[in-house]
């Protein structure tokens, strides 16, 4: 079974614990902070910098566990962890574009939901990361 991209019920807890402008805020800086730590991961596997790829993957899932952004947190973790092999890297890629599609549709004032029905997923506390 897939991840799904986004934790619905975590979504549904930061529309209801922050600010209608906080809420939309953290997603109009999210999709720029992800496409930084991405390119920072790239270049430092670029680099053969495994230092530096755990680091930037640990932002990118710290950053992505905070939105719930699940299956990007999880991908990043995987990368964090010490797999930099190539299929590691292309699903945190494929997970980071796959995420930002579906940012660049979401829309947090009609509070819609990315990716589908809310329904219970692992949270990054619960991966072991």
């Amino acid at each position: 079974m897939t991840t799904p991209l986004f934790d619905g019920d975590l979504l549904a807890e930061l529309r209801e614990g922050l600010a209608p402008e906080d809420f939309r805020a953290v997603f109009a800086e999210l999709p720029d902070a992800v496409r930084q730590q991405w390119s920072e991961l790239r270049a430092a596997l670029a680099r053969n910098d495994h230092g530096a790829a755990s680091e930037a993957a640990h932002s990118l899932k710290g950053m992505a566990a905070s939105v719930g952004a699940t299956r990007l947190a999880e991908t990043a973790c995987a990368v964090e962890q010490g797999a930099t092999h190539t299929a590691a890297v292309a699903d945190l890629e494929a997970a980071v574009a796959d995420t930002l599609a579906a940012m660049a549709t979401f829309d947090p004032p009609a509070q819609r939901v990315p990716d589908g029905p809310r329904r219970p997923v692992a949270r990054v506390s619960e991966i072991g990361c």
